[in-house]
């Protein structure tokens, strides 16, 4: 397998929330950050940069003690997902490709990240469908990475960086890859057995 990682974008304010989406319960004993890294590490992917901001920094920190999990702060409130995106770049060494990780998707079938990692080409990037629907999350190249990296994202987004780069699309059965938790009720929705 060639070297993969994940960004994990888990630094804004939850406002809509209450509480920080990461420190949510997935079940009776794992929150949503610690499921999403221990998915990952299952599919093979065990390196992880995870974004944070100075506020919610030392309570995700000490809830994730996992050897390969590097971090960057972004202090900026006020900041689009592309910038932290680049911070969490530009504190790493190149590798083959990036998953992109938002904390309010936390449901992360394995099987389907392998498959996301087979397809990556050169200069792409691979997109789960589900009914025709773009899901989570996707894997960008190298390439497309150095692009953000030397690029100024302040007036963009990764959806318009990603139109100029080769899509190559993965249909899947799980209707999971669209599921957002943003706010109480989508938790409660999908979490029925969980207190908030």
């Amino acid at each position: 397998m060639n070297k993969f990682k994940t960004i994990l974008l888990s630094g804004g304010q939850s406002q809509r929330m209450g509480k920080h989406k990461a420190l949510l319960m997935f079940n009776k004993s794992t929150t949503f950050i610690q499921e999403i890294i221990q998915s990952y590490e299952k599919a093979g992917f065990t390196d992880v940069i995870v974004v944070l901001n100075n506020e919610n920094k030392d309570a995700i920190l000490n809830s994730i003690n996992y050897p390969n999990i590097a971090y960057v702060i972004n202090n900026n409130i006020n900041a689009q997902r592309l910038d932290s995106i680049k911070l969490a770049l530009k504190s790493d060494s190149a590798c083959d490709g990036y998953f992109i990780q938002d904390i309010d998707h936390p449901f992360i079938n394995t099987e389907l990240l392998k498959a996301m990692n087979q397809e990556l080409k050169p200069f792409s990037w691979v997109s789960p469908i589900f009914n025709k629907q773009a899901g989570h999350p996707v894997l960008i190249s190298n390439e497309i990475a150095e692009f953000i990296n030397n690029k100024d994202v302040t007036s963009t987004t990764l959806k318009k960086v990603l139109k100029d780069f080769k899509e190559i699309q993965i249909n899947t059965n799980n209707a999971d890859i669209l599921v957002n938790i943003n706010e109480p009720s989508d938790y409660a929705r999908y979490f029925k057995n969980i207190n908030f």
